[in-house]
């Protein structure tokens, strides 16, 4: 007899709105919990810890989240600021 076991596991995804206005605010969310966020440009778009991102001035910016305990994988997100 054999027993084939598969698991499942959730990809590495970033989802959230991809505009924001200049000043406001819009929540980017992962596939999993252990997240670090950063922005190509914080003069254009700023990322909090928990991936509240601003729009600071007029631009596109990549929001990367760094996957920890998944070897830093990377996934980006491309926001432009209106």
């Amino acid at each position: 007899q054999i027993t084939i076991t598969c698991v499942v596991r959730k990809a590495l995804g970033v989802e959230g709105e991809s505009t924001v206005a200049v000043g406001k605010k819009i929540t980017l969310t992962t596939t999993k919990n252990n997240v670090l966020w950063s922005s190509s440009n914080n003069g254009i778009a700023s990322v909090s810890s928990s991936g509240v991102v601003k729009g600071v001035k007029k631009g596109t910016v990549s929001i990367v989240a760094t996957f920890p305990d998944y070897n830093n994988r990377t996934v980006s997100k491309t926001i432009t600021v209106k």
